[in-house]
């Protein structure tokens, strides 16, 4: 995956660069992530993902811009973090 999950389902790299193993554990990642958002974050984040600009999704998503900002800084990226730092402690 990249900075910013680059499209998952397509693979980010060069052909054959990830495992199948590889593979189904990044697209359930990507799945679970986008399952603990609502709805109204879900469709932004998924742009997000896609690495679409903040005006692009402002107006895919009929939001100004300081407000798509707003919900992946203040609530998407923090969710993420969360889970992710979860899942590294439950490793311990």
């Amino acid at each position: 995956l990249g900075a910013r999950g680059e499209d998952i389902a397509g693979g980010g790299g060069a052909e054959g660069d990830e495992s199948p193993e590889e593979a189904a554990l990044a697209t359930d990642l990507y799945r679970h992530y986008l399952s603990v958002l609502p709805d109204d974050l879900r469709d932004i984040a998924e742009q997000y993902l896609a690495n679409r600009s903040l005006q692009e999704i402002a107006d895919a998503t009929g939001r100004a811009v300081c407000t798509v900002q707003r919900k992946i800084n203040n609530f998407i990226l923090p969710q993420w973090r969360r889970l992710a730092a979860d899942s590294v402690s439950s490793l311990d």
